[in-house]
Parts: structure tokens; sequence; C-alpha cells
């Protein structure tokens, strides 16, 4: 999975995470957002999941699953995909079934592809929405305790057992 566009705006605020370490002054905000960054990778990676509106993309190798599970899942982009002829081919969309609560995309009948290494490319719109205001509480609750914690305590960035009890309910469990 590939990040094609990232979000334009972060899950947490500056502002908030000064306001938790009690800054005033902007001399910190380049580290601060440096931190924002860092954690908000960190915890996109363990979740499993894009935070804001994003477009990903997975390749898959030799053929299409019999069903495609993404989280969050908002919309599909595009599915390309390189048939038997060896010809990229675009399927589509009005002929993909999609559960977008349960993030399951499925086809009545996959087209045959090539065989080899990614002849399925998946873009679609994944993220809780548009802004940090979309983003579940505990989990910029999470990020805000994390970004003031390395502020804090520089080193190796790592989830703390606590960030990960706050955030495993929101992880995604499987994969396509």
């Amino acid at each position: 999975m590939k990040i094609v566009t990232k979000p334009n705006v972060l899950p947490v605020s500056i502002e908030q995470i000064k306001a938790n370490l009690n800054i005033e002054e902007a001399d910190a905000d380049a580290n601060i957002y440096d931190l924002i960054y860092g954690v908000v990778s960190a915890v996109e990676d363990f979740l499993r999941r894009g935070l804001i509106t994003q477009v990903r993309e997975i390749t898959l190798d030799d053929c299409f699953p019999p069903f495609l599970h993404i989280e969050p899942f908002q919309s599909l982009v595009s599915i390309d995909y390189v048939d038997a002829n060896d010809t990229v081919q675009s399927l589509d969309l009005a002929t993909v079934r999609v559960a977008p609560d349960r993030g399951v995309v499925t086809h009545k009948s996959w087209p045959k592809t090539a065989e080899g290494a990614a002849v399925v490319t998946v873009q679609y719109n994944a993220g809780f929405g548009d802004s940090w205001n979309d983003v579940p509480k505990a989990i910029q609750m999470a990020i805000i305790a994390l970004v003031t914690e390395y502020y804090d305590n520089p080193g190796d960035m790592k989830l703390s057992n606590q960030a990960t009890e706050v955030l495993q309910p929101y992880a995604v469990r499987y994969a396509i």
C-alpha cells in the first residue's frame, strides 16, 4: 500500500499540542510539526489505516482476490489491471459492488489477468473524513499524548503500551 495523495490537514493541530505542553512561543513549532508527522505516521502504520482523507493505492499480484477489504473506505478512484493479453485495462467502476461501511469491494466476475507481479492496481479514497474533527477523539488524544511524550523525552519513537491500548479498537485486523 502506498499513499498517492497525502491529506492536506493533520488529525491534530499544533495549537492543541502547544496547549498540552504549555508552550506559547513559536520557537518550537518546527520541532512540534516534525513530531506530529512522525507520530501520525506511526499511528497510521499501527492502525493500518489513514486518518484524514487521502488517496491510497494497493497493488496485487497474479489476480483479483474474491473480494477486497479496505478500511477506512470512502470511495473507489480506479481499478486497473493487466489482462491476459498483457494490455492495461481499467475496470468500469459501475460494475463493482461496494459495501462502504465495511470497506468490502466485490465484482460478479473479476476479469482474467496476466500472471505475475503487480497486475492489479486499486486506488481509493480512505480516511475518517476531510477534517481533524472527523478523527475519533480517542485517536486524537493518543496522538497528543505521544507528541507530548516525545517532545519531553526525545529518543526512539515507539508507541507506548497505553497508546496501543487506546488505539487497538480502531486497528484494522485483516487485510486484502
